[in-house]
């Protein structure tokens, strides 16, 4: 009798987790993409008072991002960081002015145009949703935040079911049928509600047409190609984490956040369409027709989202590392379209496919990977009739990737971030 209240009890703590996300992330997605089209509007006034207001207001925006990073330091970069490490430390995680902080944070970065993305803060965001829920039913339970990461990432990118996986694969790392249960109503909860809030589809195109068989060699090259690129884009962004760690103290290290917005003020004048959290590139990659224009877009956004991706603002990265997989995907297309006579309409299939196999890889995610493949393509082609040899060979490369991590003990992305911010702090703890 006492072990069926205590399940009923936990089955209605994840309903009313799964719901709360659905409201919060869902008003935080539903608010981004005005944001974006307020600043490509004013960014592309050249009238000349309008770039004054615009200079004055992101001025202004960086002072407030400063005052609420100190005042939240929790919602510094994606939050992922922070929230996985009072996980733990078994420290209590903070929500009350952190939640809506974060919304109004990853705002500023999303005006400025900053290379930074909102699926991270949506995974704080639905952690500290939990975190709430627990603290009103008086309970300790690191499992709801868990399964609450997984609700934020399928809320991200309107993917219930790429966010039950996720939250498995990512985060809770076992499974027993009452944590399947869990998991479920909440993933349902959350779903029920960010349906109706956010309909904006990252990975979506208007249409994708399926790549043949006898071409699948476009693929094997782009999961090369990935298998290079993605270890580079690791190791920079750790490297940066680890060197802004050293230097905290330093003047310009300290206050770089200054430095980012004054950065996006020339940049958002001069090159907007390679600036915000990716979007805007992975809808682009369907029509660029220039290898070096793709090559030094990649290395631009690789070296600008390890050194902002860094913190003292806020905002996600893995929708910028998928668009390194839709810039990786595009090059790979346009070879073969310049010197193989591959048709053109094929590009959307080898994005798509490529975003997700550099997903696999710096996340060490691979079911959520072909998840969000499949979710996308049936988003994308308005059909349930997405399963065919093509997908299917998508899904093995996507497994090889996987085990190529595997093999060379590739650390994922925030674990290898979380793992560098907590043996910095020990460090400091040491020689204190």
């Amino acid at each position: 009798m006492f072990k069926s209240y205590t399940l009923i009890k936990k089955l209605i703590v994840s309903l009313l987790t799964g719901l709360l996300v659905g409201l919060v992330v869902g008003i935080y997605q539903f608010i981004l993409p005005y944001v974006t089209k307020g600043s490509e509007y004013m960014f592309s006034n050249h009238s000349w008072w309008v770039i004054l207001l615009n200079i004055v207001l992101i001025i202004m925006l960086s002072v407030l991002n400063f005052f609420i990073i100190k005042k939240a330091s929790s919602v510094d970069s994606s939050g992922i960081i922070a929230i996985n490490l009072a996980l733990r430390h078994n420290e209590d995680i903070s929500f009350k002015k952190e939640i809506p902080l974060m919304i109004i944070n990853s705002s500023i970065s999303t005006y400025a145009q900053l290379p930074l993305g909102s699926e991270g803060p949506s995974i704080t965001l639905a952690g500290k949703c939990a975190s709430f829920i627990n603290h009103l039913f008086k309970i300790k339970d690191d499992d709801n935040i868990k399964i609450a990461f997984g609700a934020g990432f399928g809320g991200a990118f309107v993917s219930p079911l790429s966010g039950f996986f996720y939250a498995f694969e990512e985060e809770l790392h076992k499974v027993n049928l009452e944590l399947i249960l869990r998991t479920l109503i909440t993933i349902i909860g959350m779903g029920a509600i960010i349906i109706l809030l956010n309909s904006h589809h990252s990975l979506s195109f208007d249409y994708v047409n399926y790549l043949p068989i006898t071409e699948m060699y476009v693929l094997f090259i782009a999961s090369l190609l990935i298998v290079i690129v993605a270890p580079i884009f690791l190791f920079t962004i750790n490297t940066f984490k680890k060197f802004f760690n050293k230097y905290e103290n330093n003047f310009f290290v300290k206050y770089r956040a200054f430095i980012f917005f004054i950065m996006m003020i020339i940049f958002g004048y001069t090159i907007i369409p390679y600036l915000g959290g990716g979007d805007k590139i992975i809808d682009d990659s369907l029509m660029y027709q220039s290898f070096y224009l793709i090559v030094l877009i990649l290395v631009f956004r690789i070296i600008l989202t390890s050194i902002i991706g860094n913190g003292k603002v806020t905002g996600g990265l893995i929708v910028p590392s998928l668009c390194f997989g839709a810039l990786i995907g595009s090059l790979s297309s346009l070879i073969f379209e310049k010197y193989f006579s591959l048709d053109s309409s094929y590009r959307s299939f080898i994005i798509l496919a490529s975003m997700c196999l550099f997903f696999a890889f710096i996340s060490e995610a691979p079911i959520t990977a072909v998840v969000l493949f499949f979710s996308n393509l049936v988003y994308s082609n308005e059909s349930f009739n997405v399963f065919n040899y093509s997908t299917c060979f998508v899904i093995l490369f996507i497994i090889a990737v996987f085990f190529v991590t595997k093999i060379f003990n590739v650390k994922p992305l925030y674990d290898m971030l979380v793992d560098t911010q907590d043996e910095f702090n020990k460090h400091k703890i040491v020689n204190k």
